[in-house]
């Protein structure tokens, strides 16, 4: 399956040097625990597809990794330990039994990686006595011979710890996006990183065609939301290109903005990518933007209940404005 170009402008007509000499510092890791957390059954079912039809997400995972930290040792406490997930899930059997799903994000070599898998294993095995399904997602495109397995061995004394590992290296193109699970689009965003960390032109390239791929795919809000705001973060683009970027997340995603009418849906997704994207929800922005510019038409001696209604906004909040600017006099 080829996808259609998405490149509306060339490298003259944004005058920029697309090749970088020094690559952005590219958060893998932590981008990947918030799209776990917020994609998590997207993720099982992408990731652990023989799992999934067993776990009852009726019930809300919970996530674990930050309390049992305490029980690592002092040396992972320390950068790499934080990018792991740790989640108990609920099985539809109806039991009390829970399942803790161990994950590792690996983002560049790490020699002591494989140890620290294991040492983790034990030792929330210890802590939780609860079944430990272990799975390891490489995101670099050096992996390492034995990347799913931990070998230790003295004398006559041998320990072999093996765990599922999947690689964004091993994924087509193609098949990520044949796939409707909104995770293939993130294995796919890293995919095409790895491809253009030092030009960035190729990377607003990128970054055009997987939001147009977000748009075309029948997901939910909160989809849309988690994957555009993952794309957005971990596609580090010079400021120019930015702008270019969130002009078309406008165009595409932000139909409030524009003179059209929308549906509610329309509206709670502007709200909800807004807040992704800036920070604040478009009402939050409208009314503090209307709140300023009313301030200003207090401080001229316009009429509070008249200034209320030209911008919509509860009279209480005028009132609340004219009472704060009375009490700095």
């Amino acid at each position: 399956m080829k996808s259609k170009s998405t490149n509306r402008h060339s490298s003259s007509e944004l005058k920029i040097k697309p090749m970088e000499k020094i690559a952005p510092k590219y958060d893998f890791d932590t981008h990947w625990k918030v799209a776990i957390k917020d994609l998590f059954e997207d993720f099982v079912a992408f990731f652990l597809p023989d799992l999934y039809p067993l776990i009852d997400f009726s019930q809300e995972p919970e996530f674990i990794e930050q309390e049992l930290h305490e029980i690592l040792p002092k040396g992972y406490k320390e950068g790499k330990a934080f990018g792991d997930k740790v989640a108990k899930v609920r099985l539809k059997n109806g039991s009390k039994q829970l399942i803790l799903i161990h994950i590792e994000i690996q983002s560049s070599h790490d020699p002591l990686f494989l140890e620290r898998m294991f040492t983790y294993y034990y030792r929330v095995l210890d802590k939780e006595q609860l079944p430990i399904v272990a799975l390891a997602i490489y995101t670099d495109t050096f992996v390492a011979k034995n990347h799913n397995r931990y070998v230790s061995q003295h004398f006559n004394t041998k320990i072999t710890y093996e765990f599922q590992a999947h690689k964004v290296i091993d994924y087509s193109e193609e098949a990520l996006l044949a796939s409707n699970n909104p995770f293939a689009l993130v294995v796919l965003t890293c995919k095409y990183l790895n491809n253009c960390k030092k030009d960035s032109l190729k990377r607003f390239t990128f970054k055009e065609k997987l939001i147009i791929f977000a748009r075309e795919r029948n997901y939910s809000i909160l989809q849309i939301v988690s994957l555009l705001r993952f794309i957005d973060l971990l596609m580090i683009l010079p400021r120019d290109l930015q702008f270019k970027t969130n002009a078309l997340i406008r165009e595409k995603f932000l139909p409030m903005e524009t003179t059209r009418i929308f549906k509610d849906d329309d509206y709670h997704l502007s709200n909800l990518m807004h807040e992704a994207l800036y920070g604040e929800t478009y009402d939050a922005k409208r009314e503090r933007e209307f709140l300023a510019a009313a301030k200003i038409f207090l401080q001229k001696g316009l009429n509070p209940k008249e200034i209320a209604e030209a911008f919509k906004l509860p009279l209480d909040k005028i009132l609340n404005l004219l009472k704060d600017g009375n009490e700095e006099k």
